[in-house]
C-alpha cells in the first residue's frame, strides 16, 4: 500500500483485525492477510535518498512535485531508463496514465494536456513546456504556496514521528517492568504531550509501581497530578 494522504494511516494491515476472533481450536481458521505500508508522509529524507526502487521514484515524483514541473524531469528519466524491459510495458503505460491524468492535471489545473502514451512522451512535453509552466506558477503563486505547505507538513511529521517513538519506547519498558498495560495507562500515554512522555522515560526505572510513574502514585481514576 502506497499511501500519500496527508494524516497518519489508521486503517488495518491485517484482515485478521477485522475478524471476531474465534475461541479455542478455531483460532487457527481465523483469515490473516496483510500488507505492507508505504506512508509517504513518514518515510525520511536520508532513507529516501538512499532508496533506488521504482517506488522510491514514485515517492519523490509526490513530494517534489511541490517544487514545480522542473523537479520532475530527472525522475522521469530515471524511470525511463529502469523500465525499458518489455517485460515492463504495462507498468509503464499505467505510470504514464497517472502522470498524465492524476499528477500533471493535479499541478496545472485548467491546462490543456496532450494525450500521452509513454514515459518518454511525458518527459519531452515536460522539456518543451516546463520554463513556461514554471514562471505560470511562481506569478500565479503556487509554487511558493505549496513549498511552505510541504515544508510545514514535514515539520509536523517529524513532531508526530518524535512523539509516536517516544510512546512506543515508554509502553515496551512499562511492560518488561509490570506487565500488561491496563486500559487507563494506555490511554493516558496515548493522550501524553512530548514533555510528559520524557517525564516518564525518566522516571521509569526509580519507580516502584505503574501508578507511581503516570499517576505519581494516585489510584487510577483520581485527578492527575499538577504539572
Amino acid at each position: 500500500m502506497l499511501y500519500n494522504g496527508t494524516g497518519r494511516w489508521t486503517a488495518a494491515r491485517d484482515i485478521a483485525e477485522l475478524i471476531v476472533p474465534l475461541p479455542g481450536a478455531l483460532a487457527r481458521y481465523r483469515p490473516q492477510q496483510r500488507y505492507h505500508l508505504i506512508d509517504e508522509g513518514r518515510v525520511g529524507e536520508e532513507t529516501l535518498a538512499q532508496a533506488t526502487s521504482v517506488t522510491a521514484e514514485l515517492v519523490r515524483l509526490e513530494t517534489l512535485a511541490a517544487e514545480g514541473p522542473a523537479a520532475l524531469r530527472p525522475i522521469l528519466s530515471r524511470l525511463g531508463a529502469r523500465l525499458q524491459c518489455p517485460r515492463y510495458a504495462s507498468l509503464r503505460r499505467a505510470l504514464t496514465v497517472w502522470f498524465a491524468r492524476v499528477l500533471l492535471r493535479r499541478l496545472l489545473p485548467g491546462e490543456n494536456l496532450p494525450e500521452l502514451h509513454d514515459l518518454v512522451e511525458v518527459e519531452t512535453m515536460l522539456a518543451e513546456h516546463v520554463e513556461e509552466w514554471t514562471q505560470k506558477w511562481k506569478r500565479e503563486g503556487l509554487l511558493e504556496g505549496k513549498r511552505e505547505g510541504r515544508l510545514e507538513g514535514k515539520l509536523e511529521g517529524k513532531r508526530e514521528g518524535k512523539r509516536e517513538g517516544k510512546t512506543d519506547a515508554l509502553k515496551r519498558l512499562l511492560r518488561v517492568r509490570f506487565g500488561e498495560l491496563p486500559p487507563w495507562a494506555q490511554s493516558r500515554i496515548d493522550a501524553a504531550t512530548l514533555g510528559q512522555l520524557d517525564t516518564w522515560l525518566d522516571g521509569i526505572f526509580q519507580a516502584a509501581t505503574l501508578e507511581e510513574v503516570l499517576l505519581g502514585g494516585q489510584p487510577p481514576g483520581s485527578p492527575p497530578p499538577a504539572g
